[in-house]
Parts: C-alpha cells; sequence; structure tokens
C-alpha cells in the first residue's frame, strides 16, 4: 500500500505541475488581451494581477472548504479541471466584447465618462471569474497529499512546489512563445483542453488507483494533532497578520518591478512574462526551502519572522543593484555581448535574478511557515491552508492598486521600493519584540539598524534609475521624472551637446538631422498634398517636433495629443528651438492616454491623425497592427489623412514589408516617403493626387529653418504609391494583434545591418509613380529623384561602415543636381564628425 501510493504521489505531482502550467498561461494571456483593450499601461496590468489574486484566494477559501468536507477528494479535483477549462473558455470570449461595449457606449452615450469605470469592473469580474476555480486546487491536493500519508509540512510544501514550478514554467512558456505562434486564441483553446485532459487522466488513472474507500474511513477524521514549537499562544493571528503583509508587499512589488522593468525589456508581454514568472519560480524554491529546514519541532514563529524581516532587507538590496545595474553589469556585458538574444535577454534575467528572485523566495518561504503555523490540526488542512491563502491574497488584491494609483504616482518606483521593504522590516521587528521567540541579542540589533538605514533611505535621499542606453556615454541629466507609465530622461551628450530624450530605455528622438527631417515632414506633409485639416489627432507627444510643426499652419484650428506619458510635456522645453514652445499655444490640448485605447473608446472623427510612435519592437507593436490602422481608417473624416512614422533599423525586411502591406490593406490609397533614414506612411480614404502647382505655393509659405522646402526636392521624397506596394513580396504577412510578429519579435531585428537591407529593398523595388501632375518641369524632378536615390546609397556605404563611401556619392549627387541645396548641407554635416 505504501508502494502504490508512492506512485499514486508521483502521478498527483505530475497532474499539478501540467495544472499549474496553464494558470499563469491564463494570467499572462489576460494581461495582452487588457493591453490591446485597455491600453499597455500599469493600470492594465494591475486589474490582471488584482483580479487574478482576489480569485485565487477567494477559490481557495470557498472551495477550500468543500474539499475539506468531501471524502473523495480527487473526484473533486478532477470536476474542478473541468470546471477550469470551460470557465477560461468564456472568459475568453467575454474579454473579446470589451471594444464593443466601448463603440457602443461611444455611438449611444449610455454611460458617457463612467464607461471606463463600468469595463475597468468588467474586466475585473471576469478574470476574477477566471481565477476563482484556480485557487480550489492547491487546498485539495494538500489534503490529497496527507491521504496519502505526507506529514502536514510535506503536503502543504509538496502542493506550493508543483504549483509555482508549473505556474513559473507556463508563465515564459506565454509570453515568449505561444502568444507568438498559436496567439491569444490558440493559446486559450491549447490550454483549456490541456485541463480537460487532465481531468481526464486524473479521473480514470489516479481515481482508479486511489479510491478513497480504501483509506480507513477514521485516516479521513481523526489524525493526533501536532504540538507546535512556538512560545507564544496567538500564533493564528500573527500567522494570518504576516501572510497579510506578505502578500500586500510582495504584490506591490510586483506591479513596480513590471514598471521598473521596462527600462532593460522593451516589450510589454515579455517584462510581465519574465517577472511573474521569477517571482513564481521563487515561491517554489520558498517551498522547497521550507521543505528543507522546517519540521514538526522547529521554531516555526521565529522562522517566520525572520523570513519577513530578510523580504525586506532583500527588497532594499535589489533597489541597491538596480540602480547600479548599468554600471555593474548592463554596460560591462554590453562590451563582451554580441548576438542580439544575449544582449536584449541576458541584462534583465540576470537582474531579475539578483533583485527579483530573492525577494519573491522568502516571500514563498514566509507563506508556507505561516500556512504551518495556523495549521495545527491536520484533519482541517485544506480549510487552514485556504484561510491563509485568502488572507495572502486579500493582502495581493489591494497591493496593486496601492502601488499603481499611489505610491508610483507620489513616491516614484524607487522610493515605493525602499517603503515596502520598510513595512517589511518594521512589522517584523514588532512582532519580534511582542512575542520574544529565541532570537539572539545581536541579531536584534542588526534588524534596529537595518531598520534606520532604510528609513533614512526613503526619507532622506532621491535615487534615480537611469536607462542603460542613457548611461553609456557621457551625458548631463537636464530632467529626470518617474511617470507612471515610464521613466522620463533629457541629457545633453558631454561631446557633441546633443540632447536626447528617453521614455524608459527607448530615445524618444534626438536633435540629430535624420530624426529632425523625419519628424518634420511627418506634420508638413498632409498640408504640402492638398489636404487643409483643421481637426487634428497627434499619437505620442515626443518632444513636441511633430505638434508644433501641424501646428505651425494656421489653418489648423485644434490639436488632441495622446501620449502615454503626459509628463512628457514637461521635458518639451529642453527643445524650445525646435518645437517654439508648442506647449503653449492655446490650440493644443495634451491627455495621458494609450492613443489605441483612446480611439476604441470615441466616436471623434479627425482630418488627420498623426502617429509618431516609439519603434514597434520596442513595446508599440499594437500601433502598427491591422486592427489598429482599421481604428484610425474609421475615425477620419471624409477627405481625412492618416501619417504614420515607420523605422528602417530594428526591423527584419519581411517584418517591414508586413506593415508596408498591412497599412494598405486598410488603406489602398497609400505612398511611401522617404526622410533621410527613415520612411513615413501617408494613407488617404479618397485617392491621393497632387497638384505639383499647388504643392509649390504651398512649399513656398514653409518657413522652417530645420527642413529644405525646395519643392522639387520634397516631391522626390514620395518614393512609393499603392501601385509600388501590391507589386512587393506577395508572401508578406498582415500583422495583426493576435501572432504579432512586432510585440513578439525576431531577434534578429536588432541586428545593425537590418537599415542596410531595407534600404537595399526599398532601391531594389522602386517604380515611377503618377501621384503627381501638372508638373512643369519633369526633367528637374527626375533629377531631384536620382540625387535622392543616390544619397540613399550613400547612406547604405555609411551604415555598412564605409563613410568615404558616403561622401562619394554625395559628391556625385551634386554633380547630378546641383540645385539641391540639402546636399552641400550633408557634405557639410559630414565633414564635422571627423
Amino acid at each position: 500500500m505504501t508502494e502504490n501510493y508512492k506512485t499514486k504521489r508521483v502521478l498527483l505531482t505530475l497532474v499539478v505541475f501540467f495544472t499549474s502550467v496553464s494558470f499563469l498561461i491564463y494570467e499572462v494571456t489576460w494581461d495582452r488581451i487588457l493591453g490591446l483593450y485597455l491600453g499597455t499601461t500599469v493600470h492594465a496590468s494591475t486589474i490582471v494581477i488584482s483580479a487574478f489574486m482576489a480569485g485565487l484566494g477567494t477559490g481557495s477559501y470557498f472551495l477550500g472548504k468543500k474539499a475539506d468536507k468531501t471524502k473523495y477528494p480527487v473526484g473533486f479535483l478532477g470536476r474542478l479541471l473541468i470546471t477550469i477549462g470551460i470557465v477560461n473558455l468564456i472568459v475568453y470570449l467575454l474579454l473579446q466584447l470589451i471594444p464593443k461595449i466601448y463603440k457602443y457606449n461611444a455611438v449611444n452615450d449610455l454611460l458617457g465618462d463612467k464607461v471606463e469605470i463600468v469595463v475597468y469592473i468588467y474586466a475585473l469580474s471576469i478574470v476574477f471569474a477566471s481565477a476563482f476555480f484556480i485557487g480550489g486546487i492547491m487546498p485539495i491536493v494538500t489534503r490529497i497529499y496527507l491521504f496519502m500519508g505526507n506529514n502536514i509540512s510535506n503536503s502543504i510544501g509538496n502542493t506550493f512546489a508543483a504549483d509555482t514550478f508549473g505556474s513559473s514554467l507556463g508563465g515564459l512558456l506565454a509570453g515568449f512563445v505561444l502568444l507568438r505562434y498559436p496567439g491569444m486564441k490558440g493559446t486559450v483553446f491549447i490550454v483549456s483542453s490541456m485541463n480537460l485532459i487532465l481531468a481526464w487522466i486524473t479521473g480514470i488513472m489516479i481515481n482508479h488507483k486511489i479510491s478513497q474507500s480504501l483509506i480507513p474511513e477514521e485516516k479521513l477524521k481523526i489524525v493526533k494533532p501536532v504540538e507546535l514549537k512556538t512560545q507564544g499562544r496567538e500564533h493564528p493571528k500573527f500567522s494570518m497578520l504576516v501572510a497579510f503583509i506578505s502578500g500586500l508587499t510582495g504584490l506591490i512589488a510586483q506591479i513596480i518591478w513590471l514598471r521598473i522593468f521596462k527600462i532593460y525589456l522593451t516589450n510589454t508581454s515579455y517584462t510581465f512574462a519574465l517577472i511573474v514568472s521569477v517571482i513564481i519560480f521563487g515561491y517554489f524554491l520558498g517551498s522547497l526551502l521550507f521543505k528543507k529546514i522546517t519540521s514538526d519541532e522547529s521554531d516555526i514563529l521565529k522562522n517566520l519572522l525572520l523570513g519577513l524581516f530578510a523580504t525586506g532587507t532583500i527588497i532594499a538590496v535589489g533597489v541597491l543593484v538596480f540602480v547600479n545595474a548599468p554600471r555593474w553589469i548592463i554596460i560591462p556585458l554590453h562590451e563582451v555581448l554580441t548576438s542580439p538574444v544575449s544582449r536584449i535577454l541576458l541584462p534583465p534575467v540576470i537582474l531579475s535574478i539578483l533583485t527579483v528572485l530573492p525577494q519573491a523566495v522568502l516571500a514563498g518561504f514566509v507563506f508556507t511557515s505561516a500556512v504551518r503555523l495556523y495549521s495545527d490540526k491536520s484533519q482541517m488542512v485544506s480549510l487552514s491552508f485556504s484561510r491563509v491563502y485568502f488572507i495572502n491574497t486579500i493582502g495581493g488584491f489591494i497591493g496593486p492598486f496601492i502601488a499603481a494609483f499611489l505610491l508610483i504616482p507620489y513616491a516614484g518606483v524607487v522610493r515605493s521600493l525602499l517603503i515596502i521593504a520598510l513595512i517589511n522590516i518594521a512589522v517584523s521587528i514588532y512582532l519580534i519584540y511582542r512575542n520574544k521567540p529565541s532570537i539572539r541579542g545581536y541579531i536584534f540589533v542588526f534588524q534596529i539598524v537595518i531598520l534606520i538605514i532604510v528609513t533614512g533611505a526613503v526619507f532622506i535621499t532621491r535615487i534615480k534609475v537611469m536607462p542603460p542606453s542613457f548611461s553609456m556615454s557621457e551625458r548631463e541629466i537636464l530632467f529626470y521624472e518617474e511617470a507612471v507609465e515610464a521613466t522620463l530622461v533629457v541629457g545633453k551628450d558631454k561631446t557633441s551637446g546633443v540632447n536626447y530624450t528617453y521614455f524608459n530605455n527607448n530615445s524618444v528622438i534626438g536633435s540629430s538631422y535624420d530624426a529632425i527631417k523625419a519628424v518634420k515632414l511627418l506634420g508638413h506633409i498632409p498640408f504640402l498634398t492638398g489636404h487643409d485639416p483643421k481637426k487634428v489627432l497627434i499619437v505620442g507627444f515626443g518632444i513636441g517636433v511633430t505638434t508644433s510643426t501641424v501646428l505651425s499652419h494656421p489653418e489648423v484650428e485644434s490639436v488632441l495629443c495622446v501620449e502615454l506619458a503626459e509628463e512628457l510635456k514637461n521635458a518639451a522645453k529642453f527643445y524650445k528651438e525646435l518645437n517654439h514652445n508648442v506647449v503653449e499655444d492655446r490650440r493644443l490640448k495634451i491627455i495621458g492616454n494609450d492613443g489605441r485605447h483612446y480611439l476604441q473608446s470615441s466616436t471623434e472623427k479627425f482630418d488627420l491623425i498623426s502617429s509618431d510612435p516609439t519603434h514597434p519592437v520596442l513595446g508599440s507593436g499594437s500601433l502598427y497592427s491591422q486592427e489598429y490602422f482599421q481604428l484610425c481608417y474609421d475615425h477620419l473624416s471624409d477627405n481625412g489623412m492618416v501619417t504614420q512614422y515607420l523605422p528602417m533599423h530594428k526591423l527584419l525586411t519581411k517584418d517591414y514589408i508586413g506593415i508596408l502591406k498591412t497599412f494598405n490593406s486598410v488603406f489602398p490609397n497609400t505612398t511611401l516617403w522617404l526622410g533621410h533614414t527613415h520612411t513615413l506612411l501617408v494613407g488617404t480614404k479618397k485617392p491621393m493626387k497632387i497638384d505639383f502647382a499647388d504643392f509649390k505655393v504651398k512649399a513656398s509659405k514653409i518657413n522652417d529653418i530645420y527642413l529644405y522646402s525646395e519643392p522639387y526636392s520634397l516631391a522626390s521624397f514620395l518614393i512609393y504609391d499603392s501601385n509600388s506596394i501590391a507589386e512587393l513580396d506577395k508572401n508578406s504577412v498582415i500583422c495583426h494583434d493576435d501572432n504579432s510578429y512586432l510585440d513578439f519579435f525576431e531577434m534578429d531585428s536588432f541586428l545593425p545591418m537590418n537599415w542596410v537591407y531595407n534600404a537595399e529593398y526599398i532601391l531594389k523595388n522602386i517604380k515611377s509613380t503618377d501621384v503627381f501632375f501638372n508638373v512643369d518641369n519633369v526633367d528637374l524632378l527626375e533629377k531631384f529623384k536620382l540625387s535622392t536615390l543616390i544619397v540613399l546609397e550613400g547612406l547604405i556605404q555609411s551604415m555598412s561602415g564605409n563613410p568615404k563611401g558616403y561622401v562619394e556619392k554625395l559628391y556625385q549627387a551634386q554633380r547630378i543636381n546641383p540645385e539641391n541645396q540639402e546636399i552641400p548641407f550633408l557634405i557639410k554635416l559630414e565633414s564635422m564628425k571627423k
């Protein structure tokens, strides 16, 4: 019988493991979906984490009660797995209704501004339902382990270990594999099917062999209580308090880590999957630590309180590591790592192991210790587990909201981490003083010293977390702000004097010529091409150059700018010579929101929608999908236009072509414009035909010292029309929200030669266009077009490591087209680099 139970325990552990794999896959998938529908924001992640924690805790409590009353826990487990599979399929379908709720409200104005509250409650409720039945797994499995002959400590430890290890693997699979290839819909279907298969395995393979009738009834009801080695009589209360504090501070830390790690890992889904998986894996290691050092004779209370103190200390040390990461880890690794995979993933993985993992290990140890401290009667182990878990998840439910709506906005990410470190340390010292467990005096003195140090760090110092890219060269900090969604930094390069602005680790824009030229064109093209937009929407403020360019045209009546981190407008003052202090323009309104989310929740029509987001593989992939472009199309007036920044670097050629095809699939009247080292997409509802005579008049009115406005030169930047784009690679893939190859990019996207490959592809496939008509000097326009392409050939030489070849091409272009006044400037600019 003992050998038989040993086999059954192994089988049960495998079932629990694969069941747990599915749990975090669901959580990461819901985060991805809500990121698309509510915005890729801290608040969206807060909903997923809080609702999931609330569901787990509530399900654990109520289903744990049922688990302790059933004589057939294995059958109960099988039915629970079936319910989980079916419910989560329904949850996926219900989450798809969120855009429809927004659209219905926008059309009928049923809820007005309250729609956000309603949708948030709706999303919370649905994700809660997803997690509720999942919460019943751990109590019932703990009870089954107990019936198989485990003691209480091993039952708790085995359950927690199998659950957390499986969950951590599931999170990584979801974020790095499943959401990219089968996609959201396919992932949910696969995982729900796995739940049903595991239910079948549980019912047939385990239940058949573990008939509960074989277990004596007295074993179900009577197990000798174990006397805990504690010196206080209030240990159940203390275990509940510690469980609450651990859940509260642990989930606050999780939200803050998610926010702060965006500095090192740019993709939101990758960030969520990595951090959540590392935390869950830490819980797994914590449960192993609990099993290793805890027995029925251990001083559980002492271990619990020391674990809580160590958690606070480790968080404070983690802050120190994170702040110095660029100097200690990132820059040294950057010098020795060569492959994109290692450069992108290794630094955040190392950082998470050094900062997040130790805290999670201790949190796992503290939780299992709290459960063991509370569970002094083994026949009530499921109920004891569920009660402690419920209290722990109440803290876990509240924590993310405190982090997102209170701590991060008012204290910043670093100080917030130090505050929760201080809470852990202070509570542990108070409970040690109250209960006086067998802790040596010098340890208590050490704890007081740490308390004083962390308190000083919270109230005295202001620690800055700088983006690694910012720290790789000597730069003077001009501006630093920790917004809810990003760390914003403006710095001046001490060598070149150029200002750089960073949104997390992404350079928003520099003041280099190629960057300014691209955004200036983005702002001027709509007006040059015969459109006179009066009502404008700009997605992404940056430093305000595109916005100021649009507003330089007097016919514009209003500009609404949607910026994820509204605080970027505070950095615009460092670029007044470029943006002309645009934040003071009365026609401009800047709101903090996700641009896509704004369009989903509005029916407002615009004459011009200009999107200038960060690079698609650096967190803005959802602003380059067919679904996003369709949102833009639906919000255009009849004569409206959309302009979209399209980079040539950090994109594989197949992905670059894919974006062109995706845009053109929504806007059949598409043109592609060259902005030096960048490209710009322009789409209209009506066919675009540009009267060159009118184009010349409008170009002559542009008074912009940062853009050569010679009309023939500007016209030469139009390189593709819809017919040209249609002839490109027929096998290119349309980018959808599901299976997004931009959000879940290939690591080779970061190869430096990708710009060269894309530029060569553009040159190879250029054909004549018929967009312009009424051209007075066709030969001159052809000369400008030829010189523009020769300059592009020169840029290919430069990007390939041959600056001399670039200069030669510039002189060649000048000989062919001496009328082009930009070329002498480019020659002079290149000579200044020597």
